[in-house]
């Protein structure tokens, strides 16, 4: 029985949700006011922000999320290069606390 409530707690661990972040990380800006470290960050924060992609740290966009998905889907090297489909939804999936519902 001991072996039993053991594999579940284990498990259930990983079926829980994970975490959402709060607004309480700082914001970390580059001289130019580029937000760099966005993957740590909500969508309240960053939004309309000049930010650094999250995924390659190589491009950083205007105004986010303007443009992610084209960015994602033919871009970042961040992502897997499986078809413009998957490296969007990736994207995506990653860095969900960046878009509002």
């Amino acid at each position: 029985m001991a072996e039993y409530f053991c594999h579940t707690a284990c498990f259930q661990s990983r079926l829980d949700p994970s975490p959402r972040r709060t607004a309480s990380t700082e914001i970390y800006r580059s001289p130019d006011g580029t937000i760099t470290n966005a993957a740590d960050l909500v969508a309240d924060q960053v939004a309309g922000q000049r930010v650094l992609c999250p995924g390659c740290r190589e491009m950083i966009f205007a105004s986010w999320p303007e443009g992610w998905d084209a960015h994602a889907t033919h871009k970042c090297s961040g992502v897997s290069p499986d078809g413009t489909r998957a490296r969007k939804a990736e994207f995506k999936r990653r860095f969900a606390g960046l878009f509002r519902s």
